[in-house]
């Protein structure tokens, strides 16, 4: 905004240029935008979510459902809040395979369950879809993400790579 100056700051008629300096170098914006999106989305969130007739293990899941201690209530609350603000947001549904895991039991054994991957706006990159048997199908979705990896031995960067997911198989991309 200070950049822009009188684009977005006009000079009043009778103000003079050193007032006007002051004035735009001390402007600041009010965040009515942010603060109008957080109520909103409070207000449906206002009261925990209730879910019925889930099977124990299912709604145990939901008190960390993103692997990352993070219960289904505050996962909604910035996925109304991406939606809100930006108008989309997207989930994917994951769940690890390692390849051993051969039985019921090994699985509940290792931890493996299914979890939540937010993706707020900007890192779905796009998708393909194909009629097949008349219905329409997802056939591939091109997803951005930040992957930490070690820098040295006491650093760490980001990389960004596009993970591109089709049915049964999945690719990462840097």
């Amino acid at each position: 905004m200070r950049a822009a100056g009188k684009a977005f700051l006009p000079q009043f008629p009778n103000e003079s240029d050193n007032s006007y300096k002051s004035r735009l170098g001390t402007a600041v914006l009010h965040p009515a935008f942010k603060r109008t999106v957080e109520v909103m989305a409070s207000k449906p969130l206002a009261k925990a979510i209730t879910l019925n007739d889930l099977s124990p293990r299912v709604l145990e899941m939901t008190e960390n459902i993103d692997q990352e201690g993070r219960g289904i209530h505050a996962f909604a609350s910035d996925l109304l809040i991406d939606c809100l603000s930006k108008g989309v947001s997207g989930v994917l549904v994951d769940f690890p395979r390692d390849g051993q895991t051969k039985t019921k039991a090994q699985e509940k054994a290792s931890g493996a369950r299914p979890y939540f991957v937010r993706y707020p706006p900007g890192t779905v990159l796009g998708w393909k879809t194909r009629r097949v048997a008349g219905v329409l199908q997802l056939v591939q979705l091109r997803l951005l993400e930040c992957e930490t990896v070690d820098d040295g031995d006491f650093g760490e960067k980001t990389i960004e790579q596009v993970r591109v997911l089709t049915p049964g198989a999945w690719q990462v991309y840097r």
